[in-house]
């Protein structure tokens, strides 16, 4: 049920220190992506609402942890074919379809083709545990599918290998589906900001410093700096 993009990349890119049981090593660290996600999501809205502050350009945290979990499974995999085909189809889509259409799932819905309107708490709780039951049966099907005494097909064991770097790939391009070189800024703010992310994290493989130190710099050349420029 916690397993998220995030943790699904860094669960496929890591393995349990010696001595330590690898199920429990792989529970934690989805317990702990859950809570850092909960925790932050509730002290980023209780500091907004304390001390107010232009956060323009902040939304560029997640793409900073996109680079940095592309920039690990890129130096560990043993084939870049996958990523080089995440990025590759995913420009390619991105062309054809535009940047109005949400593609980094595996349905494509037009914005404005689907609306869901809750009017009671009733149906928010209904509808929460609908989207709830839908998430741990996709979640648990593989266990059933797959037990830890039959052998996983090679296709699937394949795809469980490949198909990380290409999503987290494939997600490094839609963080940046919105940026245009033809006007405003030309998409320079962005194109720094992602390099700087990269060689600070192929320098000295800190998520933290990568993440923020990127953030932050984006965040002073989209309010600081090209606005004067401009």
């Amino acid at each position: 049920f916690s397993l998220t993009d995030e943790t699904y990349s860094l669960l496929c890119g890591v393995s349990a220190p010696e001595g330590i049981d690898p199920d429990w090593f792989l529970f934690f660290i989805s317990l702990l992506d859950q809570l850092y996600w909960i925790i932050g999501s509730c002290i980023g809205a209780a500091a907004g609402s304390f001390l107010p502050f232009d956060s323009t350009g902040i939304d560029f945290a997640m793409t900073a942890l996109f680079l940095v979990i592309f920039v690990e499974q890129w130096e560990k995999a043993n084939s870049r074919l996958p990523a080089l085909l995440g990025l590759g189809i995913t420009l390619v889509s991105l062309i054809v379809v535009g940047p109005g259409w949400h593609f980094s799932r595996t349905f494509v819905i037009s914005k404005g083709d689907f609306q869901m309107t809750i009017q009671t708490p009733l149906q928010l709780v209904i509808t929460i545990g609908i989207i709830a039951l839908g998430t741990f049966l996709i979640r648990a099907l593989p266990f059933f599918l797959f037990p830890a005494g039959k052998e996983t097909p090679r296709v699937v064991a394949y795809l469980g290998a490949a198909l990380p770097s290409a999503s987290i790939a494939m997600l490094v391009v839609y963080c940046f589906k919105n940026v245009s070189v033809f006007s405003g800024s030309h998409g320079l703010p962005e194109l720094i900001s992602a390099v700087f992310v990269i060689v600070v994290h192929k320098w000295r493989h800190n998520l933290l410093l990568s993440i923020v130190g990127g953030t932050v710099l984006y965040m002073l050349l989209v309010q600081l700096v090209f606005p004067v420029l401009a």
